[in-house]
């Protein structure tokens, strides 16, 4: 990011390098937040840049991403504003979910594997087996969380598979235990390098070191 850049620039970055691959962005804001889609219409000039209220009868993030339900595409990919996303060498996001899509994947988590410093019980964890996913719990309890290999870093879903992964998610949310084998869909998964979730106080802490020791 540069000087006087914002954070959510991490995440349009790979918007910007997926070029006409990208067939319009949508953004969930409250009221009073305009600002931030006339922000990234200036970042990502030529870009369809669509907005939705958030929908109240929803809650936590999976509910701010189900209230732009009626602005989903076929492929679809989300991207949290609070995220860093680091890809392997030679690596495009976007291209990664292009060729699980073209697979025939109806979901696709792009993930990191849990690591010794990885606070999986404040993440979105997942057990990825192969290039599949069979277990998905957001922020899992201490006595369950080694059930879980991974947590991920961003997901896609096509249109219809993506109001009941995401009411799934927001049941997870709510700390109920869920089967993500019930959606019914292929569920694949995709490595990167590295990811950070500046939503929690560890992980700013690292970013900000690792930040400071690159200056």
């Amino acid at each position: 990011m540069e000087e006087g850049g914002s954070l959510i620039d991490y995440s349009l970055r790979h918007i910007w390098q997926a070029g006409e691959a990208i067939g319009s962005v949508t953004l969930t804001i409250v009221p009073g937040k305009e600002m931030v889609a006339d922000y990234v219409r200036s970042v990502l000039p030529g870009v369809d840049v669509r907005t939705c209220q958030f929908n109240p009868a929803y809650s936590e993030w999976p509910g701010s991403i189900l209230s732009s339900e009626q602005l989903f595409a076929g492929r679809n990919v989300v991207l949290l504003p609070d995220s860093v996303i680091v890809m392997r060498s030679g690596e495009v996001l976007f291209e990664r979910y292009r060729e699980a899509f073209e697979a025939g994947e109806e979901v696709v988590f792009a993930y990191k594997a849990v690591g010794p410093a990885d606070p999986i019980t404040s993440l979105g964890a997942l057990r990825v087996e192969g290039a599949c996913v069979t277990d998905f719990c957001d922020k899992p309890d201490a006595g369950i969380a080694s059930d879980f290999n991974a947590f991920w870093a961003s997901f896609g879903f096509t249109g219809p598979v993506g109001p009941g992964l995401l009411a799934m998610m927001m049941r997870s949310v709510a700390r109920e235990r869920v089967d993500i084998a019930a959606l019914d869909a292929r569920v694949g998964a995709f490595p990167v390098a590295d990811y950070l979730d500046l939503g929690t106080w560890p992980s700013i802490r690292r970013f900000l070191k690792g930040r400071a020791d690159a200056d």
